[in-house]
């Protein structure tokens, strides 16, 4: 009868195992899930984060040509001006 005991708890403890090992594969299953959820809303943020970079770098650009353009004209507006007041004098 002792056979059978141990032979049942050994049976019962095994199910007990099983059950906790299920039990935490699942778990692992949805922390797996939640982990490649949040990677994906991170790649989201990211590819957000890049696209307003690449719009501040080409309005920086923008001003930055606009502004050498500026310059070249207040450049001919003085030497026009310097001109115009050495031949006057």
């Amino acid at each position: 009868m002792s056979k059978k005991k141990k032979s049942k708890d050994e049976e019962d403890s095994q199910i007990k195992k099983h059950d906790i090992d299920e039990k935490d594969c699942l778990k692992e299953e949805n922390d797996i899930k939640v982990l490649k959820q949040k990677i994906y809303y991170l790649n989201e943020m990211l590819e957000t984060k890049n696209s307003i970079i690449l719009d501040k770098e080409r309005y920086i650009n923008q001003l930055v040509n606009e502004n050498r353009h500026l310059q070249e004209h207040y450049g001919l507006i003085i030497s026009s001006i310097v001109d115009k007041d050495t031949i006057i004098t």
